[in-house]
């Protein structure tokens, strides 16, 4: 009898191990699915293509990608020409670029005009507005006659760029006849800015551009106030534009010299002068009263 209660024991131990051993597989095989779903999981996350909605450009216009920079697209209605400017990464300041055939290439979707008629799909050649003696480019532009009053304006760029074939779609709307919706506004002002002080011209360089940290005057100065202090003392060095005392904060790079002025829009006037009449930009010495 003993025995038998001894044999039962064992059996019932026997048992016992057993199930425990294939409970523990059962559980080990769960976790190590589990663990396998989770890191399919991350793996696909981390290869998943992160997208966002990009804002507003610095003049006004709708900001895409393009290949692996950001650009802004605007209209110039009146001219008929449209703009892409090549932005930086915090898609605020231009960004030159390298093209290899010097060209980009705007295709349009089929759009109406404002007073309802159907444009069929437009090519326009977008030539940049200076090469930088082969060192790139951050603003293309081209022209149709169509861009005078195109509604819901949506296309594609495309051109190899730093060697890669790049594309990018954007979509702008616009609000009839040329004004410019809430989403999309553009400033031809601040187009005109970029192309005046980020693009050199007679003694006015790429050197300079450099130095005065490829960004424009809107953007370099915003936020800052100035005096226009007149209380001039001998010695005292004023704005070679207005004649007004120079404030040390409105510095710029023209002709590899420092310039000081009385206020940003004097910077305007000056680069031009530097650009187009240079024999009217004299040394920084020359601006002391």
């Amino acid at each position: 009898m003993k025995k038998v209660l001894r044999m039962c024991s064992c059996l019932m131990l026997i048992a016992m191990l057993v199930g425990g051993c294939k409970q523990e597989n059962i559980g080990s095989k769960v976790s190590a699915d589990k663990n396998l779903d989770e890191a399919k999981a991350k793996s696909a996350s981390n290869n998943k293509t992160e997208t966002h909605d990009h804002g507003i450009g610095p003049n006004g216009g709708i900001v895409f990608e393009l290949g692996k920079y950001h650009a802004e697209f605007t209209v110039d209605h009146d001219k008929k020409e449209c703009t892409v400017l090549m932005l930086s990464s915090d898609e605020k300041n231009p960004q030159p670029i390298k093209v290899e055939a010097k060209e980009l290439m705007l295709t349009t979707k089929e759009t109406k005009t404002t007073d309802g008629k159907l444009i069929s799909r437009l090519t326009i050649k977008l030539l940049p507005k200076d090469d930088a003696l082969g060192k790139g480019s951050s603003i293309f532009v081209g022209s149709d006659a169509n861009l005078s009053n195109v509604v819901n304006f949506a296309g594609m760029v495309i051109g190899e760029i730093d060697g890669k074939p790049s594309q990018g779609e954007f979509k702008e709307e616009i609000e009839g006849h040329g004004h410019a919706g809430a989403q999309t506004a553009t400033s031809n002002s601040s187009v005109r800015e970029v192309a005046l002080f980020l693009t050199p011209g007679g003694i006015y360089t790429a050197a300079d551009i450099e130095k005065n940290g490829r960004v424009v005057p809107s953007v370099k100065f915003q936020g800052i106030s100035w005096a226009h202090d007149d209380d001039l003392k001998k010695g005292d060095k004023v704005c070679p534009v207005t004649d007004n005392k120079a404030d040390a904060q409105c510095t710029w790079y023209v002709n590899g010299k420092q310039y000081e002025f009385c206020c940003p829009p004097c910077l305007e006037k000056f680069v031009n002068w530097a650009k187009t009449q240079p024999d009217k930009v004299k040394p920084p010495e020359a601006y002391v009263k």
